[in-house]
């Protein structure tokens, strides 16, 4: 028995009622699945959390020699807000734009793919998400080669007269909110598409059956229908853009972005942004095949308000399709930049700008001492936290979606938590863990391989939840009626169908663990992974070896996600 031999089945049945159906086990099995992912966030996520939160409202007049006791002071909190104030007003304005603008880009992108990708859908998905397996400080650092004082796109601006003949912007606020969109853009994307992906397309026919026009029918119908994703979308780029600083020291220096006022005269402003109106109003039926308001349209040729109807709706055609494809560039353009340093023969080690081609770095790329040793030590955590947050997390997945049981709710917000919680938050709670345990003396490896496996395990429910949510429970009832008892129902039908799910959150957890360098900052002890080492690097001049192991890496992933959509086509064939 196989999925093709429950396929058929399925697709023979009479619809009577199956001699045995597939039934869902008891709550006891649902808590079983659950109890190791939810033990392992509790302990190193939870109680992390509340020890950060209880600390922060000791006395704040002691110091480290006298110490510190709990006096409940939440005048700390105020204390620290107007400490702080241009900080604070600062992040908040930063990611406040940055989520704007990732909106504004990834709406149009998450549209063409759900209603105009057709057969290449699966294909713009993944080349999404490709960007997420080249290291994020790398890619982050390509912008000052992006943005570099003598680089095309200054050149650019200043002869169209955007910038001023002196105008820069490295070390801008335009430098910080371009590297905050551009890093988080693939977190709106997403669930943008999961939400447009789901809408019927019958209801869009339907509204221009009642003689709404393209624009009338997106605002109406696709937007309220989408805003679970645009809701979704702007917390998981928000949270996670108000906490970076890595942006901030590397595109935007401080000290330069708080003489950001010198340079504002010379900066591109909002104004330049295109107008996404005209983009979002054309058809909304899956592959812009014949609905009925074509079809009305074409009966009444005769109407210039029918012609224009119709060029209208070819021209907003063609723009969705147009400013789907500028978004995916502006997502390679760092990884093309990153690959072209790669071959970089720089001057010295401070040089961002290509000043000459040699293949030396890629016939020696382990010559900076420490870069390889950093590497394998990035590979082997990434490798076992991988494993650790698949396994943990496809058990919780299993029982959200399988089963029945009290405390569902409160169990997914907690698993939604890790992913809502700035990395800094995370990584110094923990570094508190294992301080009170007496263990920060003793942090490298393992340390960092347990911070990990909880950064990671709440992505791998999200992603293995949501390929469960989408299979259709009539597959295991027709392989029931093969005579199949659950456990091989599970592994000839329940299993490949999850499968693919289950090796995209492998992917997100290895390429998010290999990439972190925040939480690690805080609990690496003397271990050194590839992100501190290109961090430490970048301080006193990055070499171009580093764009090596970002480019190998990148081909690699890239290779292997093709890889996986061929599979699976020829497997749906």
């Amino acid at each position: 028995m196989s999925v093709a031999d429950v396929g058929e089945t399925l697709e023979g049945r009479t619809g009577k009622p199956p001699r045995k159906r597939a039934r869902r086990s008891g709550w006891s099995t649902g808590y079983l699945l659950l109890l190791p992912g939810l033990l392992w966030l509790l302990v190193f996520f939870v109680a992390p959390t509340i020890q950060l939160a209880a600390t922060s409202l000791y006395d704040s007049a002691g110091s480290l020699e006298a110490g510190y006791a709990m006096t409940w002071s939440f005048g700390n909190y105020l204390d620290a807000l107007s400490t702080y104030r241009e900080q604070f007003v600062r992040s908040l304005i930063y990611a406040t734009t940055a989520t704007g603008l990732a909106l504004l880009l990834g709406y149009p992108l998450a549209y063409a793919i759900a209603f105009k990708a057709g057969r290449f859908k699966n294909l713009m998905l993944m080349l999404v998400i490709a960007p997420f397996f080249t290291s994020f400080l790398v890619r982050t650092l390509a912008w000052k080669s992006i943005l570099a004082d003598n680089g095309a796109v200054v050149e650019t601006l200043k002869s169209v007269g955007i910038l001023a003949p002196d105008g820069r912007l490295l070390a801008t606020s335009v430098a910080v909110i371009t590297g905050l969109t551009y890093n988080f853009l693939p977190f709106m994307v997403l669930p943008l598409y999961a939400s447009l992906e789901k809408i019927d397309p019958r209801l869009l026919e339907a509204g221009k059956d009642l003689y709404a026009n393209g624009f009338t029918a997106f605002r109406k119908i696709t937007v309220p229908l989408s805003m679970p994703g645009v809701v979704a979308g702007t917390l998981l780029t928000f949270i996670p853009a108000a906490g970076d600083y890595i942006n901030s020291r590397t595109a935007g220096h401080p000290a330069a972005v708080h003489d950001r006022q010198r340079h504002r005269q010379h900066l591109p402003g909002p104004a330049q942004l295109p107008d996404r109106c005209r983009v979002l109003g054309g058809p909304h039926g899956r592959g812009g095949g014949d609905g009925p308001a074509l079809r009305q349209a074409g009966r009444h040729r005769g109407s210039g308000m029918n012609r224009l109807q119709l060029l209208g709706r070819w021209t907003a055609e063609r723009m969705t399709v147009f400013v789907a494809g500028v978004v995916l560039v502006y997502m390679f353009l760092p990884i093309f930049f990153v690959g072209l340093m790669s071959f970089n023969d720089p001057t010295s080690r401070l040089a961002y700008e290509f000043q000459g081609f040699t293949w030396d770095n890629w016939r020696d790329p382990c010559s900076p001492v420490g870069m390889c040793d950093s590497l394998v030590s990035s590979l082997q955590i990434a490798f076992l936290a991988t494993i650790g947050a698949t396994i943990l997390g496809t058990l919780v997945a299993f029982a959200l979606i399988r089963h029945r049981f009290r405390g569902r709710a409160p169990t997914s917000l907690l698993i939604f938590l890790p992913m809502a919680t700035p990395e800094v938050v995370m990584g110094s709670s923990l570094l508190a863990l294992f301080s009170s345990a007496g263990l920060a003396g003793n942090l490298g490896f393992w340390s960092i391989l347990v911070a990990h496996i909880m950064f990671c395990l709440s992505f791998v429910v999200v992603t293995v939840k949501a390929r469960l949510a989408g299979l259709d429970f009539r597959y295991e009832q027709a392989a029931m009626d093969l005579y199949a008892n659950e456990w091989q129902t599970f592994w000839r039908v329940t299993f490949p169908l999850v499968f693919p799910g289950i090796l995209a959150a492998a992917l997100l957890s290895f390429s998010l663990s290999f990439d972190d360098y925040i939480i690690t900052n805080f609990n690496h002890g003397n271990t050194i992974t590839f992100p501190m080492f290109v961090w430490g690097s970048a301080q006193r001049g990055i070499p171009p070896q580093v764009n090596v192991v970002g480019t190998t890496m990148f081909l690699i992933a890239l290779l292997l996600v093709l890889s996986t959509g061929l599979l699976q086509r020829r497997r749906s064939r």
